[in-house]
């Protein structure tokens, strides 16, 4: 009696082709996570630049702005200074004239001297966002202007200005000599991202001191005619500081 030797071709449990996927599912997942956590980082350090390169741009329009500020005493209706807390952020309006290289010179034709308003407003978004509005002295904001201003910053999460009061020799978080112009304007800026509540640390702070070089010129000096308002000289009293007006976002101050 002859025996056939049978043979047996092995092949893969259930069990074990469940553990092999169990790994190779599990492989995926380590490679996605690690794919995901560079794709966040990557994201992360793009805003990070980009809003530390806004800074310093918003940083460079307001240093413009503020050394090109001009004050004549005998027109305080157009000329004057008015900077403080507006709510959670600080707020600035005042007259300068502007260079050519100001964001938006061109569509105002040639009128340099400009009301500058600075203020921390809502975005469409729901985030803080710095902008700048422009107004010809003598002039209304125009609806563009008003309803679509230039965004120098987004996420911003600190907006301060503090002023050097040579009477105090201190810094004032409110400049209430409104007829008069500060030596010295510090300008503090933070950006964030999202619902960042944490407190922030010194290097998330762009702080700037800008020296402003012009003085208020008195009204003694200046030419019937020369400027907006210059017949009422009689009525100007430049040693009496102006009572500070309420700032009212988008528009001119005094008028």
């Amino acid at each position: 009696m002859t025996l056939r030797r049978q043979s047996y071709h092995r092949g893969f449990t259930l069990i074990e082709i469940m553990v092999a996927m169990g790994i190779f599912a599990f492989v995926l997942t380590a490679m996605y996570s690690s794919w995901s956590s560079i794709l966040r980082a990557s994201k992360a350090g793009s805003k990070a630049a980009e809003d530390a390169q806004r800074g310093r741009a918003a940083m460079r329009v307001i240093q413009d702005a503020l050394v090109s500020a001009q004050m004549f005493t005998a027109n305080q209706r157009y000329y004057s200074f008015v900077g403080g807390p507006d709510g959670t952020f600080s707020s600035l309006s005042f007259a300068s004239h502007l260079p050519e290289s100001f964001p938006r010179s061109s569509r105002f034709g040639g009128l340099g001297i400009r009301r500058v308003t600075l203020n921390v407003e809502r975005g469409k978004q729901g985030q803080n966002q710095l902008v700048v509005r422009q107004t010809p002295l003598c002039m209304d904001t125009e609806e563009d202007e008003q309803a679509f201003p230039v965004v120098l910053a987004k996420d911003v999460r600190l907006f301060e200005l503090t002023f050097w009061d040579q009477r105090a020799a201190d810094w004032v978080d409110e400049w209430v000599y409104t007829n008069q112009l500060p030596k010295l304007v510090r300008v503090s800026l933070a950006q964030g991202v999202g619902n960042d509540h944490r407190p922030l640390s010194q290097d998330e702070i762009v702080t700037r001191i800008v020296n402003i070089p012009s003085i208020a010129v008195p009204a003694v000096l200046q030419v019937p005619g020369g400027v907006p308002g210059a017949a009422d000289l009689s009525r100007t009293n430049n040693a009496t500081p102006v009572p500070r007006t309420p700032l009212s976002r988008g528009n001119s101050v005094g008028r």
